[in-house]
């Protein structure tokens, strides 16, 4: 949640300043905001590597997720502008909150809380590739109700004064309603929602995993990969204990609550491309051992429904063909594992070729095969 405006007094000055800090918060701001944002730039790019690599196509969650990126470096640019200016100083040290200067909190909180929400929108989607029944809509709820909280939450910011032009130019006529309350208010109900939602999505793969016929370790690995987004959550619940700081009217309490907004969209980005990251270096450690792995075949990739690979040793695989069509999910991805909820398919045939590739086997001996869907 962003703070108000600096109120037309400044806070009251201590009456010796030499026994207050005058450390700003902006250096600390500036290290964690920008090296978050570079891990979460290093995931979401090894995310889209590994997906063209395997010939994978981007899928409506790749693209909100790149979307919730760029508006994310918006954000924290402008972050990084209003550090520049001063923002994160104690009000005896900088008295910070020019027109200028406010506009550009306001743009930059609503950007924040867009990026969080498009983020965890995302994950979200990725869920509704392989959720049925119940679960499909328990998630279709979280999408909708949380997007609606989060973008009441933003419109907060510009909606306390008339004309809206007086929320950041305080010396034009008109009117502000006192709104701090209904503000530190919502934001606690959306920073808790926000919160809730993380822990269920994180919670719903568990739901699937647990009734598949894999291996106790591979059911594990999914199942953590998939619940990265509780880091989120945490994110977002300690973001939500600091709201009350903003009463402070102190730039400096306000910068810190923008290090655990930034955080919760960095760490989103994170945790939903590590799904797709974990099969993929397991993919690469599984080709440099030289063991098998049991590839399926997607009947769309050619008319013959055959993956070849070309490479010096000689090795095994399984092609599994279907009379149905196949819904179109990525091949060795964790959400391909999920997709057959509650169904155990039997293939209507199975066809074993000898072949030279550079195809390697799982470590269980096919136990953790990743299935194509069977509509």
């Amino acid at each position: 949640m962003s703070p108000l405006p600096p109120p037309p007094i400044p806070p009251k000055m201590p009456a010796d300043l030499t026994l207050v800090s005058h450390q700003g918060a902006g250096p600390q701001v500036n290290a964690i905001v920008w090296t978050l944002f570079m891990f979460c730039t290093l995931f979401l790019a090894l995310r889209l590597y590994a997906k063209k690599i395997e010939r994978r196509g981007l899928w409506w969650d790749d693209y909100i997720l790149c979307v919730a990126w760029v508006v994310h470096l918006v954000a924290c640019t402008l972050l990084g502008v209003m550090v520049s200016r001063g923002y994160g100083n104690h009000p005896w040290d900088k008295i910070w909150g020019t027109p200028e200067e406010i506009l550009y909190m306001w743009v930059r909180n609503t950007l924040a809380m867009t990026a969080a929400a498009w983020s965890k929108t995302a994950f979200a989607v990725t869920l509704l590739r392989f959720s049925e029944g119940w679960m499909k809509w328990v998630v279709w709820f979280i999408l909708i109700s949380m997007n609606a909280i989060i973008a009441l939450n933003a419109t907060m910011n510009w909606v306390g004064c008339t004309p809206i032009e007086k929320s950041w130019i305080p010396s034009l006529p008109g009117e502000c309603a006192d709104i701090l309350s209904y503000i530190i208010t919502i934001g606690n109900l959306g920073g808790g929602y926000s919160a809730a939602c993380d822990f269920v999505l994180a919670f719903l793969p568990w739901v699937i995993i647990w009734n598949l016929q894999m291996r106790l370790q591979e059911k594990i690995g999914v199942g953590v990969a998939m619940s990265m987004g509780i880091a989120a959550g945490i994110m977002a619940a300690i973001k939500t204990a600091h709201l009350t700081n903003l009463a402070t009217g102190d730039s400096y309490d306000a910068a810190m609550l923008n290090i655990w907004d930034s955080a919760e969209v960095s760490v989103t980005i994170m945790a939903a491309s590590i799904p797709t990251l974990r099969v993929f270096f397991r993919d690469i450690a599984i080709s440099s051992s030289g063991r098998r792995k049991y590839y399926p075949q997607n009947d769309q990739k050619d008319g013959s429904g055959n993956q070849n690979s070309k490479g010096k040793s000689q090795n095994h695989s399984v092609v599994i063909k279907s009379r149905n069509p196949l819904q179109n999910l990525e091949v060795g991805s964790d959400d391909s594992i999920l997709s057959s909820q509650n169904k155990i398919y039997r293939t209507d045939e199975v066809e074993v070729k000898h072949m030279h590739g550079d195809v390697t086997d799982t470590e269980d001996g096919g136990n953790a095969f990743e299935m194509q869907r069977v509509k």
